[in-house]
């Protein structure tokens, strides 16, 4: 069989995978596949909420939060594509004396960072944010009115759009099967052959197994979480 020969190879059709694709392109980049084992945006993305937050516990993730932050709020304009951003905020939670302090500790490393608009709160004032939350057992919140969430899937359809428009090839069903060495390039397998001379590995939680046959360690496991999405409370 004759490989198809490529200059970037991206494993992984979800978020990070297209948000890749599309700014290698925009950089100059050309000649560049993505292959995904199923359908774009299926993965560990379509099953998101979709939440947007800048409460985190480290300098690079807080960093890395804002910038995310400001890519939502500006993506429906920049991409011309339905990419609606909910500004809805995000509130933390908990009656655990141990949680609390930490909620709080990274509130001040928020604040440090630039982060104005991140506010403790007592009982009182979460029933002022939301007033249908029960508060009994609370110890308080962090609250950040300016974070919101977003339909990752509208996120994954405007990034394919911009990127095909830059000339990124894209390949649903083509699961890679083995990557090795092939010279100077790099061979994948699947349903075809593809040699490329970069490649690119955005397989979320997969790649812990992936990657070990090249002797990275990644820690990364999948993790069943729940959200509860709601209307309006009933007059």
């Amino acid at each position: 069989m004759t490989a198809e020969r490529v200059g970037t190879a991206i494993i992984g059709g979800g978020i990070a995978g297209c948000a890749v694709a599309y700014y290698l392109a925009a950089e100059g980049e050309t000649d560049i596949l993505l292959v995904e084992a199923g359908e774009l945006g299926s993965g560990s993305t379509g099953g998101s909420f979709g939440g947007v937050r800048q409460q985190f516990s480290t300098p690079l993730e807080i960093e890395l939060s804002r910038r995310g932050l400001d890519f939502w709020r500006s993506a429906q304009r920049v991409f011309d594509s339905p990419v609606t951003w909910h500004a809805n905020g995000y509130l933390f939670m908990s009656g655990q004396p141990d949680i609390m302090a930490k909620l709080a500790e990274a509130a001040a490393l928020q604040r440090d960072m630039g982060l104005t608009d991140v506010h403790v709160l007592d009982p009182e004032q979460i029933r002022e944010v939301v007033p249908w939350v029960g508060t009994d057992g609370l110890l308080g919140a962090t609250y950040t009115p300016s974070d919101g969430r977003v339909t990752p899937t509208e996120g994954v359809a405007a990034l394919v759009k911009a990127a095909k428009a830059r000339g990124v090839r894209f390949r649903e069903q083509w699961e890679v099967s083995s990557l090795e060495r092939a010279g100077a390039r790099w061979r994948l397998s699947g349903p075809g052959l593809i040699e490329a001379e970069r490649v690119v590995a955005c397989t979320g939680y997969w790649s812990s197994d992936f990657l070990r046959q090249f002797g990275l360690g990644l820690t990364i496991r999948p993790m069943p979480l729940y959200s509860a999405i709601t209307g309006p409370a009933l007059a």
